[in-house]
């Protein structure tokens, strides 16, 4: 099974809820990344990357963007 990155996200956090979401799916995911998330001198960080089949990622992209358009989230 050949991964490929569906989003980074800046946040461990944000990255982990979104996985959540996805396996509440049905979509099996995986978090790369997690543990370049914290503060160095000049605060640089790697994003998170969330990470499915290549077989998943179209699925996948269309459940994370329906998502995120019905989160009341920020203001935009």
């Amino acid at each position: 099974m050949a991964l490929v990155v569906l989003k980074r996200f800046n946040s461990a956090i944000e990255a982990s809820l979104a996985r959540s979401f996805l396996a509440s799916e049905g979509v099996t995911s995986f978090l790369f990344d997690v543990e370049n998330q914290w503060d160095t001198y000049p605060r640089v960080s790697i994003p998170v990357r969330l990470m499915v089949a290549e077989e998943d990622l179209d699925d996948a992209a269309l459940l994370l963007r329906r998502a995120e358009a019905n989160s009341p989230g920020e203001a935009r």
